[in-house]
């Protein structure tokens, strides 16, 4: 992976790097891209952090209590409490054991609250700015209420009857001074200290001051701001990124590894597949044996199996084949369609008989993988390598020369065969070029033999 790539194999050779050296990881530092900006994220994410100044707003946001509500609730250990519908007056009534779990789960929320509440007002190191939207007569209220007793500490009754973290704030500074006079509230504060300054917006100047950010926000500037020196250079830098070409684009769309079929040609087996009929034709095995069809890529690799297994020690006849066919198990429809006498027609010409030379080496289902320039294989001529695999169905290797033989199951006529056969020609070159450079011989001779009309085709060099 290059530099940048971000892998766990990288980050544990860190981790062994640095235990290797009797290090410690260093202490998280903060984005530097973000120390002159507003970062506006939840309290759950700003754990563990802090900033110069925090603002936080949304305060008379009301606590969720939805799951003490329903009509069904369960507790951790397996209680359930459910309000029941009292039979005369089909009034609906909280069973005890309703209000028990409903109860701890409000202690659970209030806790759960708390803690967020702390760590949001604890994330600012200089200046800390608190906002809610209410009704004042609300807030004097609680204040009012809270004041009479402010030299106690707050009450469990006060703290669980906050609807919203505003009410919690309220109950904690209602003894300061401060706040009692931006309600006007007359009483006597504990505390004169100036800890906290105090704003109260009514909602007409808060209307003029959203609608005074809107008007400067959507209208144009006055004259066009010419963009500086160094917004010019950033600029530069995004059009080469967004522009940028990889100079070895050839060398990306070229495989590193491919097969023989896969350059030549995808369909080189067997003949194409027949969609004849394929809207209405049954699903294999719901057809009855009369039916059935065996398809031409299975005829075609059991073809190339008796060629591959059959004896040529031996003159092959036609007993021979059936004897090799036999011995491969196959089922008796499968059997019929392998054609014993055309195999033997290939035995039969002057390229077969080279198969029985004793003088001849025969290597059948020859397998191969070299190396061959891309320039050989693509239009796209790069400085690469490409690995090219593959199996040649017959080498006669005479003890000057290699001769290729290539057998082909296409469905095709006599007449067809030529036309059929360039399809090939890159296939045989590239078999000859494997062969020549491993066997360390010349091929002199490249031929195909399709089996469906019994024929052998040479293939120019």
């Amino acid at each position: 992976t290059n530099a940048r790539t971000v892998s766990l194999t990288r980050f544990v050779d860190f981790l062994e790097k640095l235990n290797a050296e009797d290090h410690d990881c260093p202490p998280a530092q903060p984005d530097t891209s973000t120390e002159n900006a507003v970062r506006i994220m939840s309290v759950h994410n700003s754990k563990g952090l802090e900033f110069p100044v925090v603002f936080l707003a949304d305060l008379d946001r009301k606590f969720n209590t939805q799951d003490t509500a329903s009509n069904c609730l369960i507790d951790d250990i397996n209680a359930l409490g459910l309000q029941v519908i009292h039979p005369e007056s089909k009034n609906r009534l909280t069973s005890i054991a309703h209000q028990i779990i409903a109860q701890k789960k409000r202690d659970a929320m209030y806790a759960e609250e708390m803690r967020i509440l702390y760590v949001a007002i604890t994330r600012a190191r200089e200046r800390l700015y608190l906002s809610a939207s209410t009704k004042i007569s609300k807030c004097e209220q609680l204040v009012t209420a809270a004041a009479i007793l402010s030299d106690q500490p707050l009450q469990d009754w006060q703290l669980m009857s906050a609807k919203s973290p505003l009410d919690w704030i309220l109950y904690g500074l209602a003894h300061t001074e401060n706040l009692q006079l931006a309600l006007n509230i007359e009483s006597n504060p504990k505390n004169t200290e100036e800890l906290l300054d105090i704003n109260i917006i009514e909602l007409q100047d808060l209307n003029n001051i959203v609608n005074a950010l809107k008007q400067k926000r959507f209208s144009p500037p006055a004259q066009p701001s010419k963009p500086s020196k160094a917004s010019k250079i950033l600029l530069e830098k995004i059009n080469a990124s967004l522009n940028f070409q990889y100079p070895d684009i050839n060398a990306a769309k070229t495989l590193a590894k491919i097969s023989v079929t896969q350059y030549t040609h995808a369909n080189d087996e067997f003949a194409q597949t027949n969609f004849e009929n394929s809207s209405t034709r049954q699903p294999a095995v719901l057809e009855t044996e009369t039916q059935a069809t065996t398809p031409q890529r299975l005829i075609g690799a059991v073809t190339h199996l008796v060629l591959e297994t059959l004896d040529i020690t031996k003159p092959v006849t036609q007993e021979s084949i059936k004897s090799a066919i036999t011995q491969l198990h196959l089922t008796d429809e499968l059997a019929k369609k392998i054609d014993a006498k055309k195999i033997l027609t290939f035995f039969q010409t002057d390229v077969g008989k080279q198969t029985t030379d004793p003088s001849n080496i025969v290597h059948r289902e020859w397998p191969f993988i070299i190396a061959i320039p891309s320039a050989d294989l693509t239009e796209e001529a790069t400085e690469e390598t490409i690995i090219v695999q593959g199996i040649v169905d017959m080498i006669i290797e005479t003890p000057k020369d290699l001769i290729i033989v290539d057998f082909k199951t296409d469905r095709v006529t006599a007449g067809q065969t030529a036309e059929r056969a360039k399809l090939y020609e890159k296939q045989l070159n590239l078999y000859a070029k494997a062969a020549a450079q491993i066997l360390n011989k010349k091929v002199s001779h490249k031929y195909l033999y399709f089996t469906t009309p019994a024929k052998t085709l040479k293939i120019p060099d």
